[in-house]
C-alpha cells in the first residue's frame, strides 16, 4: 500500500476568501498519483489547478520535486476538509492526509516595505 502524503506547508497568506494554494512534500516512497478529496457544508464543486473540470475530488501525477495544487471556486468564511491521498497505480493509502481549514471571510492584503 501507498503511505500517507505529507503536507508540506501551508502559505496562509495566501489563503483567499475563495482559494487556498497548498504544497504537498516529496513522498517516502515511489507513487504515481496524488488524489484531493473536498467535503464542506456546500455541495458545490471546486477548481482544482490540477484537473480540467470543476468537481469535488481530482487525482494528478506526482512530481517528482514539490506538488501544489491551488483549490478555487471556494466561498469565503467556509470551513472545508481536504483529503490527500497517495496512488501507486490502481492502490490508494488507506489513511489519507486530513487538513481542516477555513476559507478568509474577506480579501487582506499584506504589504511589505523595503526598509533603507
Amino acid at each position: 500500500m501507498p503511505s500517507t502524503p505529507t503536507i508540506a506547508t501551508i502559505e496562509n497568506e495566501i489563503v483567499t476568501p475563495t482559494s487556498f494554494l497548498i504544497e504537498i512534500g516529496k513522498p517516502q516512497e515511489n507513487i504515481t498519483d496524488y488524489k484531493v478529496d473536498m467535503t464542506s457544508n456546500t455541495t458545490e464543486s471546486v477548481n482544482f489547478s490540477k484537473c480540467e473540470e470543476p468537481s469535488t475530488s481530482c487525482t494528478f501525477k506526482r512530481n517528482d520535486d514539490l506538488n501544489t495544487v491551488e483549490i478555487g471556486n471556494l466561498k469565503p468564511g467556509t470551513y472545508y476538509s481536504i483529503s490527500f491521498f497517495t496512488l501507486y497505480g490502481d492502490l490508494e493509502s488507506l489513511n489519507p492526509q486530513i487538513l481542516s481549514t477555513y476559507t478568509s471571510k474577506r480579501l487582506c492584503f499584506i504589504v511589505f516595505h523595503q526598509v533603507t
